[in-house]
């Protein structure tokens, strides 16, 4: 399932990984929330370091030294970590929200000219 979205761009070991994480957690909504908040505090805290290595970088390559003290240096990289998670998840959720609409106008298509009924799609199978 995770190949459907990503396409070339990961590994196939990656895929694996993300197929056998959205199998296991796919009944347990406990352990899908303690995943889903435990890779957002890693996010974040590797969204910090990228952040640090990226101003250290940049002051090395003008050749600057930092004056500022380090409870500022922290300060200011926490604001410009959580305005980019902030536009991160703002485009994903309107990349999902678009997705979803897609989908619901796509069904509403069906419906409308005849559905199951017209042979536009399979009827869903019943366990037995």
């Amino acid at each position: 399932m995770a190949d459907d979205c990503m396409g070339l761009a990961q590994p196939g070991a990656v895929t694996d990984a993300i197929d056998i994480a959205e199998s296991s957690a796919a009944g347990r909504h406990a352990s899908a929330s303690l995943a889903f908040v435990l890779g957002l505090f890693g996010a974040v805290w590797a969204a910090s370091g990228a952040m640090s290595s990226l101003v250290k970088a940049v002051n090395a390559a003008y050749d600057r030294i930092e004056t500022r003290p380090l409870q500022h240096g922290l300060r200011d990289a926490r604001r410009r970590d959580l305005l980019l998670l902030w536009l991160y998840y703002s485009a994903m959720a309107i990349l999902f929200g678009a997705e979803l609409n897609a989908e619901l106008d796509r069904q509403a298509d069906i419906r409308a000219a005849g559905g199951p009924e017209a042979g536009l799609v399979k009827p869903a199978r019943r366990a037995s």
